[in-house]
């Protein structure tokens, strides 16, 4: 879904809250689907040095590591 995506990659650059970035990254995380993926890295692309550190908190807040994203590729 293009609008459910959109909105996604929107709170992903939340410019006024923080937190929600951070919730947003850990929500997809959590999901770890490829699409999910894809949309914290398109989030990502377009991030400044402090959204994208709370994209990256966010992800690390649920997989505990920093080596990568979860075994996406087996979806």
């Amino acid at each position: 879904m293009p609008e459910a995506a959109d909105a996604l990659v929107r709170l992903l650059l939340d410019a006024e809250d923080s937190a929600v970035t951070r919730r947003t990254a850990a929500a997809l995380a959590r999901v770890g689907t490829v699409a999910a993926a894809r949309l914290v890295a398109l989030a990502g692309a377009e991030a400044d040095d402090s959204q994208a550190d709370w994209i990256q908190t966010g992800v690390q807040d649920v997989l505990g590591r920093t080596d990568g994203w979860p075994d996406v590729a087996a979806d």
